[in-house]
């Protein structure tokens, strides 16, 4: 599948669905890619947040191109921190909601908080105030 993806963007590079979804395939099939010997794990995630940010570039609009291309920075060994907040920040101002634009705080929060710069993930966390999001908040409230 994954060669059916990269000859799929090879033929139409311009389609940010194909990156998108490149990304995805390489994220849920992770374990699968790296026992095949195809993969190192460092080669996985490097062409998997890089499929998921050709997304991103090719559909800036998208929010949910945007989201998984900053949530991708999670499912990744060593994050590179600075490089999600910066993805959180490029999504926050397509915030479609309010909902939405608390919980990319809460994100922006814990990249902050992961970069050592804990008073502003602190001030952060504390301006989120959607009932929904409460238990997520606390979680990244504790330990600052």
């Amino acid at each position: 599948a994954v060669r059916l993806f990269l000859r799929a963007i090879e033929l139409d590079p311009e389609v940010a669905l194909y990156h998108n979804q490149l990304g995805e395939l390489l994220h849920h099939f992770r374990d699968t890619l790296l026992r095949s010997g195809h993969f190192t794990r460092d080669l996985l995630e490097r062409q998997m947040l890089e499929a998921f940010g050709a997304a991103v570039r090719l559909a800036p609009e998208q929010m949910a191109f945007r989201l998984r291309w900053a949530e991708a920075h999670y499912d990744v060994r060593k994050p590179d921190w600075a490089a999600a907040l910066e993805a959180f920040d490029g999504a926050m101002v397509y915030a479609r909601s309010e909902a939405e634009r608390q919980a990319i705080i809460l994100h922006r929060a814990r990249c902050l908080k992961e970069l050592g710069r804990l008073d502003e993930a602190r001030s952060l966390a504390e301006s989120v105030d959607d009932p929904r999001l409460q238990t997520s908040r606390s979680l990244i409230l504790r330990g600052l």
